[in-house]
């Protein structure tokens, strides 16, 4: 059981400027957990670049959502210019949240 007090390295920032918008409210359910997820990934990840990496698998893995839906979401989420990515080394995606 988790205290009440967590660390602040328990969390990870999302902005409820783009939670509250009407363009997010939109989104699909599986794009909303991806956008969740990647916010998390940019927390812990990006370090100092503009930009992270993270393979479909591992986003199957940690959030349960299947590859097909990751892909679908994923493009949603671009079309919609929540993110920006780009597909390296075979099995990676560098995404950059917008």
């Amino acid at each position: 059981m988790s205290s009440i007090y967590e660390p602040i390295t328990q969390y990870f920032k999302v902005s409820h400027q783009v939670l509250e918008s009407q363009k997010f409210k939109q989104l699909s359910p599986s794009a909303k957990i991806l956008y969740i997820y990647l916010c998390k990934y940019r927390n812990r990840y990006q370090g100092n670049n503009s930009y992270f990496t993270r393979s479909d698998r591992q986003i199957n893995l940690d959030s349960g959502l299947s590859r097909a839906t990751i892909s679908r979401a994923k493009k949603e989420l671009f079309n919609k210019l929540f993110i920006d990515y780009d597909y390296i080394q075979g099995t990676y995606t560098q995404y950059d949240i917008s």
